[in-house]
């Protein structure tokens, strides 16, 4: 009796063993296919962009954890693969990294405020990188595919957040500016400066 349970405790100790080196197979087949991924080559319309609400609400919820609702943005840069902050919270600068595939990276140095440039960044709309990407394609007829990043400042007189959407290079359009979801679109060109788009 004692041989027949121990065959079946070694069966199970095998069977356990081979589903524990399939999960662990499985974990670092995805990791590495994650790693594998180069977040600079993902584009504004990719699976992956940034520049979808489901994924930056992902990567903005990080970057909320890793800063604080209330931590003070100075920089704020948004590619299509990844997000960069740069943040004031108390007395420390931040300096915050997080990739669409996950990878997160967090820094700190000696404060240096910025004064009427700072926003907090629980200001920053998880919707908004997507909804300015569309009204860009509607409004001003320009592909999604080719814009290259997006930037976030605050206006020093009228303290209210303005979006700014930059294309691929070779574009007739420097930039594209809105204030907000129902703001009005503006695009800059190189000659004749920043102009409203017509609707």
């Amino acid at each position: 009796m004692r041989v027949l349970i121990a065959m079946l405790v070694w069966a199970a100790a095998i069977a356990g063993g081979v589903g524990v080196s399939s999960v662990v197979a499985d974990s670092i087949h995805t990791k590495a296919a994650t790693a594998s991924i180069d977040v600079s080559s993902i584009t504004a319309t990719g699976s992956r962009s940034l520049f979808r609400t489901a994924n930056f609400t992902r990567v903005l919820a990080t970057a909320t954890t890793k800063l604080g609702a209330d931590a003070q943005v100075d920089s704020f840069t948004l590619y299509p693969g990844y997000l960069s902050v740069d943040a004031i919270k108390g007395s420390t600068d931040m300096n915050l990294y997080v990739s669409t595939t996950g990878t997160v990276d967090l820094t700190d140095s000696s404060a240096t405020p910025s004064g009427d440039k700072l926003f907090p960044l629980s200001d920053v709309s998880s919707s908004f990188p997507a909804t300015f990407s569309q009204r860009i394609t509607s409004l001003a007829h320009a592909p999604a595919s080719e814009l290259h990043y997006m930037i976030v400042e605050v206006d020093p007189e009228t303290k209210r957040l303005q979006w700014y959407a930059y294309p691929v290079t070779g574009s007739s359009v420097e930039y594209f500016q809105m204030n907000g979801p129902h703001g009005r679109l503006f695009e800059e060109f190189p000659t004749s400066g920043l102009q409203p788009v017509k609707r």
